[in-house]
């Protein structure tokens, strides 16, 4: 099931996101991007809003995946992240 939800939230992604140079003010988005998983363990422990998206709507779950990076995205929906929260609504 958790393959299926991922594999739901990357086609999401992909059919409804574009991607801009917008400013990020997610340290944990872009951690999650560069594939950083110590700097992300880092700030969830020091108590970084899993949830908090970027300039453009970008939430760590979203950049991990648009990065490829599969094992972070499952590290951060075990710690929390919500694969349901709909990217416009953040933006």
């Amino acid at each position: 099931m958790t393959r299926r939800l991922l594999t739901n939230v990357v086609v999401a992604l992909f059919l409804g996101a574009t991607l801009g140079a917008v400013q990020s003010n997610s340290p944990l988005a872009d951690a999650a991007m560069r594939g950083d998983k110590d700097a992300v363990k880092k700030l969830i422990k020091d108590g970084a809003d899993i949830g908090v998206a970027q300039g453009d709507g970008m939430t760590a779950l979203l950049t991990a995946l648009i990065g490829h990076h599969l094992d972070y995205a499952r590290f951060l929906l075990d710690r929390g992240a919500d694969p349901n929260k709909d990217r416009k609504s953040v933006v």
